[in-house]
C-alpha cells in the first residue's frame, strides 16, 4: 500500500487480488466524487477511473462490488 500526495488531491495504491487499485480523492472536497483506477498511480493517465459516491446518500455516482465487497 501505497500514499501518494497531489496538489490538493490524496492517492492510495493498494493490492486487491494481485490486481492493482489507485484511489484518488480532493481531502479539501469531500463531497466530491472518490475516482478509482483499476492501474498503479503511476499509469492512471492512460485509464478513464471510475466514479463513487463518497456517502450512501449521494446516488449520482457508480456502485458496484470494488467498494461493497
Amino acid at each position: 500500500m501505497r500514499l501518494y500526495h497531489l496538489l490538493i488531491m490524496r492517492a492510495l495504491e493498494v493490492i486487491i487480488n494481485d490486481s492493482a487499485y489507485t484511489i484518488v480523492r480532493d481531502i479539501y472536497k469531500p463531497q466530491n466524487f472518490i475516482e478509482v483506477y483499476q492501474c498503479p498511480f503511476e499509469r492512471r493517465e492512460a485509464f478513464i477511473s471510475r466514479k463513487y459516491a463518497p456517502n450512501f446518500s449521494n446516488n449520482n455516482a457508480q456502485m458496484d462490488s470494488f467498494l461493497i465487497s
